[in-house]
């Protein structure tokens, strides 16, 4: 084959590939959690999550292949007298007053690792993707846009603030 075959040939396989629909491409949504997460076992404290407020998340929705990664960064500290591991859990509903109510309908999402009391556990992206957990329930709640997440601890009698953001990564196309 000689080059003008060869680039023709290039072309006309783009062609097909952009005229099929098939180009795709990865953008990631960056929900920076408004304020702290202050939670005990007696008062939760919750964020309301709208993907649809993110421009990007808002243009590629209806076109989403797959949700790839998702990572929270940000800190977690122990103001309780006992260690604890801090936790965020996935509900659609706002309305849940107790872990137990939380536990029973949501899912746990992320976990850390122990947090001594009055210590503050710094998350980097690479450990905030190890700590994630249940990922298909993520990948449901960042397709449906509109999600609650809790912060939670572990033990019984907690006292957990996070000041976090949540990271996702997403492919989409036609």
């Amino acid at each position: 084959m000689n080059t003008k075959t060869l680039a023709l040939a290039a072309l006309l396989i783009a062609t097909l590939i952009i005229g099929c629909g098939i180009i795709t491409g990865t953008f990631t949504i960056v929900y920076e959690v408004e304020g702290l997460i202050s939670s005990t076992q007696a008062d939760l404290q919750y964020e309301s999550i709208d993907l649809n407020t993110i421009d990007d998340y808002q243009k590629h929705k209806d076109k989403i292949k797959s949700v790839d990664h998702v990572a929270v960064v940000g800190t977690v500290f122990n103001y309780g007298n006992t260690p604890v591991s801090g936790e965020i859990w996935l509900a659609y509903s706002d309305t849940l007053d107790t872990p137990a109510e939380v536990r029973s309908v949501g899912t746990r999402v992320f976990v850390s690792p122990v947090i001594e009391p009055s210590e503050l556990l710094e998350i980097e992206w690479e450990d905030g993707l190890s700590y994630i957990e249940n990922f298909p329930a993520i990948q449901d709640a960042v397709e449906a846009g509109v999600f609650v997440i809790y912060g939670l601890g572990d033990s019984q009698f907690f006292y957990v603030v996070m000041d976090i953001d949540i990271i996702v990564t997403v492919t989409a196309g036609y």
